[in-house]
């Protein structure tokens, strides 16, 4: 096998790591450093990220990142995006998207960059880009680095705050192999094997890892108690496969299949009944809004109709009435409230070396498919003890109310990448490339409201071309003083789409192509082997969205809405404009590791989702007096978005190792005309207040004792205590209601060898009760017509779990 793959195995241990930067495109700077002296005496791993497309050191790397090796992932029990956005300042996760909460919806949240209509941080494994963020069982990989501020240069398209990259292992010449095997309280099992090896030694090898895991849900459904909210059971397996047929080519296949399984999720709603303050919009002295923390409910509240009744099933999913427009009708099963799905993600990656050229020609194709269905309880309270008034007049239905939704998500993508990039043997470096992305989503909502059946979503898609060209260099203009430059011009072609009645053909409605150029610059110096410092400036953009419910109004509504809210057909592009500085070094011989860094950064033309009431017309087009509701995407105009972020590490003693991080991620509106606010507070303007549903302050610590056994060699003992914090979300950009600060305390206790690991394990180990998410939704019963958020959503958290984990290496 030639040098350069070598050392794509030989990275993987810290003695070689300086040598390796050398070789992948490092400074000139001769880092050989104290890094490589120093980790086989105990200091610090030191971890190779390629956030830019190149193998350099996290701390040499001139761009925030958060990066969690194998060997972290295995001490916090990470196994999914949660996990990550858990132990990630300045990140926060949610399942919530709308009267949903659970995993038919992702966001992804960085800097408190909350997305609507188009993701504003994606995630890709080795590179690959992953529809929708969607990703199953991430604790068997080789590393995941959490890159903040726009990434549109390196990733493309919706990397417009950020990207989370999954880089999978490589599998090797030797056959070996793990069982992993956890066991919790209410019925928490995950088990996971895995088995790699050669197929022909130094040619070709394997790897493949399936696994199963189930969970009961935390609360009692007082609905129906012999259900409980917060299901989940997957099923997935991974396969790699790694070729290197000469000294010049490398071929990897990696693909993943996995199917979820989950019941209504632990979600409770706030009404009318909890309201404490009078925040504006109701008469004087009327109680009408929830006003600063949340309060603490019993889980006792916690209640969901989530059995199906035959009209639901005949109407909703069958389309008995012929008024729906299903994606999936039966496909999936789903037949009482929770979710289905099945998806998966596969991409090949090609590396051609080019001695001539002292390049390196790489190749990297992906696809994606995930479809979805959820059935909810709209109100999210037990009706039980309300009648229903079409029983029993109605065929198939149930003696009590009930108002179920079903959603249906797909989501289809696939594209291609080709690059050419130097050696890095050289002052100059170099990439250039281009790249193609296709993706299709469509969903589908059926609803049995008080009010009757509605098909509220009939399915129709949106269709989104992606085509750039890309590149960037780097070039050392001393020893110390490195400037780079990179830039991507992209073309994204949007188009939506119209689905015909009964699944019939679809026809283009509106289309809009938009071209961007994506630059960052950056200048790194460093000022010793062991600390740098970096300025950069980058932006991103994402395309625009369109509001085709407005083809089909009349032409006065439409002017009405464009002059009163700015909201038209075609939105625009939102951008961003990101400004960093940062610092990184090592110090006490590799014992303690420092990054921090401060951003400012301009969110114009930022994209949301709102509900704007507008007069009704007659057929004469005059107005009748009554108001109607119409979901539509609008340009808010400005935000402004300041943070200083920081992690540190330090080998204590040869034995306690600690670590902290934490973040400050400010905003402050400047244009923001909010249409919910305004039913909250009467005021609809919210110039000065910060953006809703993420944590300004959020942070995490560790620390971690590890001795031998006596004397022993092989045999170890430790224990490690992990401390998350995250503070309150605000419900919406009115800054009204806000939840508890979420304070996460997970303790382990274990001994370790060469081949196999135990150790028991508590999580959230004070019971910490602040809820996950929060956003505003409608209550159907009080509200038929579905028109004024007036509740608050939440999601209760996982309570104190107890529990045993092994691992047997072979």
């Amino acid at each position: 096998m030639n040098y350069r793959n070598s050392k794509r195995t030989m990275c993987s241990t810290t003695a070689l790591v300086a040598f390796c930067i050398a070789a992948s495109g490092g400074s000139l700077v001769p880092v050989v450093s104290r890094a490589q002296q120093t980790a086989d005496e105990g200091g610090l791993e030191n971890i190779v990220v390629t956030a830019r497309k190149q193998s350099e050191f996290l701390l040499e790397a001139p761009v925030t990142i958060t990066a969690f090796s194998a060997a972290d992932i295995q001490d916090r029990d990470i196994k999914s995006i949660a996990d990550i956005a858990n132990y990630t300042p300045a990140v926060t996760f949610t399942n919530q998207g709308g009267s949903r909460v659970d995993r038919s919806s992702q966001t992804i949240i960085i800097r408190g960059m909350n997305p609507s209509s188009n993701q504003t941080a994606s995630v890709f494994v080795d590179g690959a880009y992953i529809a929708g963020g969607f990703v199953e069982g991430i604790d068997d990989v080789d590393r995941v680095e959490v890159i903040k501020g726009p990434q549109s240069t390196a990733f493309g398209r919706e990397a417009f705050a950020g990207a989370i990259d999954i880089v999978t292992k490589d599998p090797g010449n030797d056959f070996n192999g793990r069982v992993d095997l956890l066991a919790g309280i209410r019925n928490w099992y995950d088990a996971r094997l895995m088995i790699e090896g050669p197929i022909v030694e130094d040619k070709l090898f394997v790897r493949i890892s399936p696994r199963f895991y189930t969970r009961d849900g935390d609360y009692i459904n007082t609905a129906d108690p012999t259900t409980r909210l917060g299901d989940q059971s997957t099923r997935s397996v991974n396969a790699t496969l790694l070729a290197t047929p000469t000294d010049f080519l490398r071929v990897k296949y990696y693909g993943q299949y996995w199917e979820n399984e989950d019941g209504p999720s632990a979600v409770g709603a706030f009404t009318p009944a909890d309201y404490n303050c009078n925040a504006g919009a109701a008469p004087a002295g009327t109680f009408n809004f929830i006003c600063g923390r949340l309060p603490t409910v019993s889980p006792s509240r916690l209640g969901q109709n989530v059995l199906v009744d035959q009209m639901f099933v005949n109407v909703a999913i069958h389309n008995s009435l012929g008024i729906m427009n299903n994606l999936f009708g039966d496909d999936l099963g789903l037949r009482q409230g929770g979710l289905k799905n099945e998806a998966y993600h596969q991409h090949l990656s090609i590396d051609i070396d080019i001695p001539a050229l002292g390049a390196t020609l790489t190749s990297l194709s992906g696809m994606d498919s995930n479809k979805m269905a959820t059935i909810t309880d709209l109100d999210l309270q037990n009706s039980n003890n309300i009648p229903n008034p079409d029983y029993p007049t109605v065929p198939n239905t149930y003696p009590t109310l009930n108002s179920l939704y079903l959603f249906e998500y797909l989501l289809q993508d696939r594209g291609t990448e080709l690059r050419l990039q130097s050696d890095g043997k050289t002052r100059l470096r170099w990439l250039i490339g281009g790249n193609y992305e296709y993706t299709n989503t469509a969903t589908s909502s059926s609803a049995i409201l008080p009010a009757g059946p509605s098909n509220q979503i009939g399915g129709n898609p949106s269709r989104t071309n992606t085509y750039g060209v890309w590149g960037s260099l780097s070039y050392d203009v001393t020893k110390a003083l490195t400037v780079s430059f990179e830039g991507r011009y992209q073309i994204d072609q949007v188009g939506a789409y119209l689905r015909g009645p009964l699944n019939g053909p679809i026809t283009l409605q509106v289309q809009g192509t938009y071209k961007n150029f994506l630059p960052r610059a950056i200048v790194r110096y460093q000022f010793t082997p062991d600390l740098q410092a970096y300025a950069s400036y980058s932006r991103g953009v994402n395309p625009g969205v369109f509001n085709t419910s407005f083809l089909s109004l009349p032409a006065a509504q439409v002017s009405y809405l464009e002059s009163t809210f700015g909201a038209s057909v075609v939105v625009k592009p939102e951008v961003l404009d990101n400004y960093e500085i940062g610092a990184k070094g090592q110090f006490w011989d590799n014992r303690a590791q420092v990054q921090v860094a401060a951003y400012h950064a301009i969110w114009s033309n930022q994209i949301v989702s709102q509900n704007l009431s507008v007069n009704q017309l007659n057929a004469q087009g005059q107005p009748t007096g009554n108001a109607t509701t119409i979901g539509a995407s609008t340009n808010i105009g400005e935000t402004l978005l300041n943070g200083v972020e920081t992690e540190l590490a330090v080998k204590a003693t040869q034995d306690l190792t600690l670590t902290a991080a934490g973040a400050i991620a400010a905003s402050d509106i400047r244009d923001y005309y909010c249409a919910v606010c305004g039913s909250q507070t009467g005021n609809f303007l919210v110039q000065g207040k910060e953006l809703s549903r993420y944590s300004k302050y959020s942070g995490t610590a560790s620390a971690e004792y590890r001795r031998p056994f006596g004397s022993s060699t092989v045999l170890s003992w430790f224990t490690r205590a992990d401390f998350t914090f995250k503070s309150g979300m605000w419900d919406s950009a009115a800054n009204i209601a806000e939840t508890q600060p979420q304070k996460i305390v997970n303790l382990k206790l274990g001994v370790e060898s060469n081949r196999y690991r135990i150790e028991a394990f508590m999580n959230n180990a004070f019971n910490n009760k602040a809820y996950l998410t929060i956003e505003n939704n409608v209550d159907v019963q009080e509200d038929p017509g579905a028109v004024r958020p007036r509740d608050i959503n939440v999601l209760f958290p996982q309570l104190r779990t107890f529990g045993v984990r092994g691992t047997y290496n072979f």
